[in-house]
Protein backbone atom coordinates (compact mmCIF):
# COMPACT_ATOMS: atom_id res chain seq x y z
CA UNK A 1 0.00 0.00 0.00
CA UNK A 2 1.12 3.57 -0.68
CA UNK A 3 0.39 6.81 1.15
CA UNK A 4 1.78 10.35 1.26
CA UNK A 5 4.50 10.73 3.86
CA UNK A 6 2.68 13.81 5.25
CA UNK A 7 -0.88 12.67 4.61
CA UNK A 8 -3.96 12.77 6.84
CA UNK A 9 -7.45 11.19 6.90
CA UNK A 10 -6.45 8.37 4.51
CA UNK A 11 -6.31 10.81 1.57
CA UNK A 12 -4.41 9.21 -1.33
CA UNK A 13 -3.89 5.99 0.59
CA UNK A 14 -4.34 3.01 -1.70
CA UNK A 15 -3.74 -0.72 -1.88
CA UNK A 16 -1.59 -1.63 -4.88
CA UNK A 17 -1.65 -5.21 -6.12
CA UNK A 18 1.40 -5.11 -8.40
CA UNK A 19 4.25 -2.87 -9.63
CA UNK A 20 2.21 -1.56 -12.58
CA UNK A 21 -0.48 -0.24 -10.24
CA UNK A 22 2.24 1.42 -8.16
CA UNK A 23 3.68 3.19 -11.22
CA UNK A 24 0.22 4.38 -12.33
CA UNK A 25 -0.67 5.61 -8.84
CA UNK A 26 2.67 7.41 -8.41
CA UNK A 27 2.25 9.20 -11.75
CA UNK A 28 -1.29 10.24 -10.78
CA UNK A 29 -0.23 11.42 -7.32
CA UNK A 30 2.86 13.39 -8.39
CA UNK A 31 0.80 15.34 -10.90
CA UNK A 32 -1.13 16.73 -7.92
CA UNK A 33 1.67 17.33 -5.42
CA UNK A 34 5.38 16.83 -4.98
CA UNK A 35 6.02 14.90 -1.81
CA UNK A 36 7.40 11.41 -1.19
CA UNK A 37 5.14 8.38 -1.13
CA UNK A 38 5.57 5.92 1.70
CA UNK A 39 5.23 2.22 0.83
CA UNK A 40 4.03 -0.08 3.59
CA UNK A 41 3.36 -3.78 3.83
CA UNK A 42 -0.35 -4.52 3.56
CA UNK A 43 -1.42 -6.47 6.65
CA UNK A 44 -4.54 -8.59 6.07
CA UNK A 45 -6.69 -9.14 9.14
CA UNK A 46 -9.10 -7.42 11.50
CA UNK A 47 -8.16 -3.89 12.54
CA UNK A 48 -8.40 -2.62 16.11
CA UNK A 49 -7.45 0.39 18.16
CA UNK A 50 -6.16 0.37 21.72
CA UNK A 51 -6.77 3.43 23.91
CA UNK A 52 -4.56 4.21 26.89
CA UNK A 53 -4.04 7.01 29.38
CA UNK A 54 -0.77 7.34 31.31
CA UNK A 55 0.13 3.78 30.32
CA UNK A 56 -3.17 2.45 31.69
CA UNK A 57 -5.34 0.36 29.38
CA UNK A 58 -8.82 1.83 28.90
CA UNK A 59 -9.92 -0.60 26.18
CA UNK A 60 -10.25 -0.42 22.44
CA UNK A 61 -12.38 -0.55 19.35
CA UNK A 62 -12.98 -3.03 16.55
CA UNK A 63 -12.74 -1.01 13.34
CA UNK A 64 -14.44 -1.58 9.98
CA UNK A 65 -13.20 -0.32 6.62
CA UNK A 66 -14.46 -0.14 3.06
CA UNK A 67 -13.37 -2.72 0.52
CA UNK A 68 -9.94 -2.41 -1.07
CA UNK A 69 -8.25 -0.59 -2.70
CA UNK A 70 -9.20 2.28 -0.35
CA UNK A 71 -9.12 2.53 3.43
CA UNK A 72 -12.14 4.57 4.52
CA UNK A 73 -13.06 3.80 8.12
CA UNK A 74 -16.79 3.14 8.30
CA UNK A 75 -17.21 2.48 12.00
CA UNK A 76 -15.90 1.26 15.34
CA UNK A 77 -17.37 -0.95 18.05
CA UNK A 78 -16.14 -1.10 21.64
CA UNK A 79 -14.02 -4.18 22.25
CA UNK A 80 -10.52 -5.41 21.45
CA UNK A 81 -9.00 -8.92 21.76
CA UNK A 82 -7.03 -9.32 25.01
CA UNK A 83 -4.05 -10.70 23.08
CA UNK A 84 -3.91 -7.56 20.94
CA UNK A 85 -4.30 -5.23 23.92
CA UNK A 86 -1.53 -7.02 25.86
CA UNK A 87 0.80 -6.82 22.84
CA UNK A 88 0.20 -3.07 22.52
CA UNK A 89 0.78 -2.45 26.23
CA UNK A 90 4.17 -4.18 26.03
CA UNK A 91 5.07 -2.12 22.95
CA UNK A 92 4.06 1.17 24.58
CA UNK A 93 6.18 0.36 27.62
CA UNK A 94 9.11 -0.49 25.37
CA UNK A 95 8.98 2.81 23.46
CA UNK A 96 8.12 4.91 26.52
CA UNK A 97 4.68 6.03 25.39
CA UNK A 98 3.25 6.10 28.92
CA UNK A 99 2.27 9.74 29.44
CA UNK A 100 -1.14 11.15 28.57
CA UNK A 101 -3.55 9.89 25.93
CA UNK A 102 -2.35 7.39 23.35
CA UNK A 103 -4.20 5.81 20.41
CA UNK A 104 -2.58 2.73 18.85
CA UNK A 105 -3.78 0.92 15.73
CA UNK A 106 -3.05 -2.73 15.13
CA UNK A 107 -4.02 -5.68 12.93
CA UNK A 108 -4.60 -9.20 14.20
CA UNK A 109 -2.91 -11.13 11.40
CA UNK A 110 -2.75 -14.91 10.97
CA UNK A 111 0.75 -14.69 12.47
CA UNK A 112 -0.36 -12.64 15.46
CA UNK A 113 -0.79 -8.92 16.32
CA UNK A 114 1.07 -6.28 14.31
CA UNK A 115 1.09 -2.57 15.16
CA UNK A 116 0.28 -0.15 12.34
CA UNK A 117 1.07 3.04 14.22
CA UNK A 118 1.24 4.61 17.67
CA UNK A 119 -0.39 8.05 17.92
CA UNK A 120 0.43 10.15 20.97
CA UNK A 121 -3.08 11.60 21.17
CA UNK A 122 -6.70 10.60 21.74
CA UNK A 123 -8.65 8.63 19.15
CA UNK A 124 -10.07 10.88 16.41
CA UNK A 125 -13.29 11.29 14.42
CA UNK A 126 -15.19 12.29 17.57
CA UNK A 127 -14.74 8.80 19.07
CA UNK A 128 -13.05 10.36 22.10
CA UNK A 129 -16.58 11.37 23.10
CA UNK A 130 -17.42 7.66 23.30
CA UNK A 131 -14.48 7.18 25.69
CA UNK A 132 -15.87 10.00 27.80
CA UNK A 133 -19.33 8.41 27.87
CA UNK A 134 -17.89 4.98 28.67
CA UNK A 135 -15.92 6.45 31.60
CA UNK A 136 -18.86 8.32 33.08
CA UNK A 137 -17.68 11.69 31.83
CA UNK A 138 -14.19 11.53 33.34
CA UNK A 139 -11.98 10.92 30.27
CA UNK A 140 -11.45 14.50 29.07
CA UNK A 141 -11.06 15.75 32.65
CA UNK A 142 -8.28 13.25 33.32
CA UNK A 143 -6.52 14.02 30.04
CA UNK A 144 -6.47 17.71 30.95
CA UNK A 145 -5.42 17.09 34.55
CA UNK A 146 -2.56 14.91 33.33
CA UNK A 147 -1.37 17.72 31.06
CA UNK A 148 -1.47 20.08 34.04
CA UNK A 149 0.90 17.78 35.92
CA UNK A 150 -1.66 16.45 38.36
CA UNK A 151 -1.69 12.87 39.61
CA UNK A 152 -4.85 11.09 38.48
CA UNK A 153 -6.68 7.85 39.02
CA UNK A 154 -7.23 6.17 35.62
CA UNK A 155 -10.83 6.41 34.40
CA UNK A 156 -12.94 3.35 35.15
CA UNK A 157 -14.82 1.95 32.15
CA UNK A 158 -18.27 0.54 32.94
CA UNK A 159 -18.15 -3.08 31.73
CA UNK A 160 -21.93 -3.08 31.16
CA UNK A 161 -21.72 -0.29 28.59
CA UNK A 162 -21.39 -0.76 24.84
CA UNK A 163 -20.49 1.93 22.32
CA UNK A 164 -20.59 2.18 18.52
CA UNK A 165 -19.45 4.78 16.01
CA UNK A 166 -20.79 4.74 12.47
CA UNK A 167 -19.48 7.06 9.78
CA UNK A 168 -21.82 7.96 6.96
CA UNK A 169 -19.87 8.70 3.79
CA UNK A 170 -20.71 9.84 0.28
CA UNK A 171 -20.68 7.14 -2.37
CA UNK A 172 -21.16 9.60 -5.21
CA UNK A 173 -20.03 13.09 -6.14
CA UNK A 174 -22.58 15.88 -6.33
CA UNK A 175 -24.30 18.68 -4.45
CA UNK A 176 -26.37 18.22 -1.31
CA UNK A 177 -29.71 20.00 -1.28
CA UNK A 178 -30.49 18.92 2.29
CA UNK A 179 -28.67 17.21 5.17
CA UNK A 180 -29.47 16.39 8.83
CA UNK A 181 -28.24 18.71 11.55
CA UNK A 182 -26.18 17.68 14.55
CA UNK A 183 -27.50 16.76 17.98
CA UNK A 184 -26.51 15.36 21.39
CA UNK A 185 -29.43 13.61 23.04
CA UNK A 186 -30.49 10.74 25.27
CA UNK A 187 -32.75 8.27 23.48
CA UNK A 188 -34.07 4.99 24.84
CA UNK A 189 -31.62 5.20 27.70
CA UNK A 190 -28.60 5.70 25.41
CA UNK A 191 -26.37 8.67 24.71
CA UNK A 192 -26.70 9.54 21.00
CA UNK A 193 -24.30 12.01 19.38
CA UNK A 194 -24.40 13.01 15.72
CA UNK A 195 -21.81 15.34 14.20
CA UNK A 196 -22.49 16.48 10.62
CA UNK A 197 -19.47 17.05 8.41
CA UNK A 198 -21.43 18.14 5.35
CA UNK A 199 -24.44 20.45 5.04
CA UNK A 200 -26.99 21.56 2.49
CA UNK A 201 -25.41 23.25 -0.57
CA UNK A 202 -22.04 21.50 -0.07
CA UNK A 203 -20.50 20.18 -3.26
CA UNK A 204 -18.77 16.83 -2.81
CA UNK A 205 -15.85 15.63 -4.89
CA UNK A 206 -15.00 12.07 -3.91
CA UNK A 207 -11.53 11.60 -2.41
CA UNK A 208 -11.96 7.96 -1.32
CA UNK A 209 -10.91 9.02 2.17
CA UNK A 210 -12.38 10.17 5.49
CA UNK A 211 -12.93 13.55 3.83
CA UNK A 212 -15.95 11.94 2.14
CA UNK A 213 -17.75 11.65 5.49
CA UNK A 214 -21.26 13.10 5.58
CA UNK A 215 -21.51 12.75 9.34
CA UNK A 216 -20.49 10.72 12.39
CA UNK A 217 -22.99 8.93 14.62
CA UNK A 218 -22.09 7.62 18.10
CA UNK A 219 -24.33 5.59 20.41
CA UNK A 220 -23.40 4.51 23.94
CA UNK A 221 -25.59 2.68 26.42
CA UNK A 222 -26.31 -0.38 28.54
CA UNK A 223 -26.44 -3.65 26.63
CA UNK A 224 -25.00 -4.47 23.23
CA UNK A 225 -28.32 -5.42 21.60
CA UNK A 226 -30.05 -2.23 22.71
CA UNK A 227 -27.22 -0.08 21.37
CA UNK A 228 -27.07 -1.97 18.07
CA UNK A 229 -30.84 -1.69 17.53
CA UNK A 230 -30.89 2.02 18.34
CA UNK A 231 -27.96 2.62 15.99
CA UNK A 232 -29.92 1.04 13.11
CA UNK A 233 -32.95 3.23 13.85
CA UNK A 234 -30.86 6.39 13.93
CA UNK A 235 -29.02 5.46 10.75
CA UNK A 236 -32.27 4.91 8.87
CA UNK A 237 -33.56 8.28 10.02
CA UNK A 238 -30.32 10.11 9.17
CA UNK A 239 -29.91 8.54 5.73
CA UNK A 240 -33.42 9.64 4.79
CA UNK A 241 -32.39 13.23 5.56
CA UNK A 242 -29.77 13.46 2.82
CA UNK A 243 -31.09 14.86 -0.44
CA UNK A 244 -29.05 15.43 -3.59
CA UNK A 245 -29.60 18.28 -6.01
Amino acid sequence: MAKPIKGVASIDVKYLANPLELIEFAEYFWKKQQQPLLLEEYLPGNIYSVETLNGHLLGGFTCTLTELPYFIETGARWGVPPEGAAYVMRALEAVGATFGACHTELVMTAQGPRIIEINYRSIGDQSDFMLDNLSGGSYFENVLRTSLGETIQPPVIDSELHSIAHYLFAERAGKLSDAPGGFVEEREGCAVHYVPTKQASDVIDLTHSNKDYLGMLHVTGQGKQRVEELLEKELERLKAGFQWA
